[in-house]
């Protein structure tokens, strides 16, 4: 994982965790991550040649000012000035990815056809705890009718499908 990306976001964290706001800031990366600010048409902008600096900064300047922390706007401004805004994207989600591994915390997606009840993601992550000893464990939700039943549980690029419909695909692998 290195490149530019891990680079910008490994020096963004240890910006961060000098001026104790690395929590604060990976708040607002997410917040960033799941909004149009980072969206291919609004890094688009943020990258023409034919817009100045001064242009981009008043525009990311209104947008921002109230809602991200000033190291965090200060950083983003240093990306754009530096001409490397399309990849703010990918630096955004390195540093998500870094501090996570820091604080010891793993990230899990659960693909499920209906959805599941308290009680089963309370189960489901005492039992990912126990597995996973010592890690605080973060879930994701997603509906997909389309396993008819069951779970798929993603995590690391690891995949668990305990769904009908991986059943049934591995079932018809060994019929034919």
């Amino acid at each position: 994982m290195k490149g530019l990306s891990y680079q910008y976001s490994n020096s963004l964290l240890s910006l961060a965790n000098e001026s104790g706001k690395s929590e604060l800031l990976y708040k607002e990366i997410e917040y960033l991550v799941n909004s149009e600010f980072i969206s291919r048409c609004y890094l688009n902008y943020l990258s023409s040649p034919v817009l100045g600096f001064p242009v981009k900064e008043a525009s990311i300047k209104k947008l921002l000012k109230s809602n991200v922390d000033d190291l965090l706007l200060k950083f983003i401004l240093f990306v754009i000035k530096s001409q490397r805004a399309n990849y703010l994207k990918q630096i955004f989600e390195s540093y998500i990815t870094v501090f996570e591994e820091s604080k010891m915390i793993k990230r899990f997606e659960i693909y499920t056809a209906y959805d599941f009840s308290n009680s089963s993601l309370s189960l489901l992550k005492n039992n990912l705890e126990s597995l996973f000893n010592g890690y605080k464990i973060l879930f994701k939700v997603i509906l997909d009718i389309s396993l008819i039943g069951g779970y798929v549980i993603s995590w690391d690029g690891k995949q668990l499908d305990c769904s009908i419909k991986g059943s049934l695909v591995k079932l018809k692998r060994e019929l034919v």
